[in-house]
């Protein structure tokens, strides 16, 4: 997996972390969009095994945070690429 992007909603001033896990262990796949609309990680990657559970999660900055509408998209290694809302 890789080519992680996130867009779409909008972000509050404190928006934090967007990360991609394998079951509950977070990856290197991570992108931080900021106070900005989007954001990607075009570095890293991750591996993932038939049967093995994908999860986004979105951790936000701040407890006030406005985050919302978060859309994430990412490639995987079998030739298509999942569009998420989280």
């Amino acid at each position: 997996m890789k080519n992680l992007g996130a867009g779409g909603g909008s972000t509050g001033a404190q928006a934090g972390v967007i990360t991609v896990k394998n079951g509950a262990s977070a990856t290197t796949v991570t992108c931080s969009p900021g106070t900005g609309t989007t954001s990607h990680d075009t570095t890293h990657t991750a591996a993932f095994s038939v049967g093995q559970a994908l999860q986004v999660t979105v951790t936000t900055g701040h407890a006030t945070d406005t985050t919302a509408d978060v859309r994430v998209s990412l490639q995987c290694d079998y030739g298509f690429t999942a569009i998420l809302p989280v």
